[in-house]
């Protein structure tokens, strides 16, 4: 049962990235540009977190919320 939901929640995610707003898909993009490495590795960690503890409702709470994990883990490589 629940991995069924978390099937139909990558089918929904799926359907509304349509729905990602071009400035949101510029920015990700250029994030993956300069970090590429993070960005992959960011990546695969919010997929492997897509479950009942993280469900997002959309696309674009998803890239949101890679974005944001980006910013947040290049943030605390820069010495302050």
């Amino acid at each position: 049962m629940k991995e069924g939901r978390n099937v139909d929640l990558f089918y929904a995610l799926q359907k509304s990235l349509k729905e990602v707003p071009p400035v949101l898909i510029e920015d990700t993009a250029d994030l993956a540009a300069k970090y590429p490495e993070m960005f992959e590795q960011s990546l695969t960690t919010l997929c492997g977190r897509v479950c009942d503890q993280f469900r997002p409702a959309s696309a674009t709470e998803f890239v949101e919320k890679l974005n944001s994990y980006i910013r947040r883990e290049t943030a605390a490589l820069v010495p302050g």
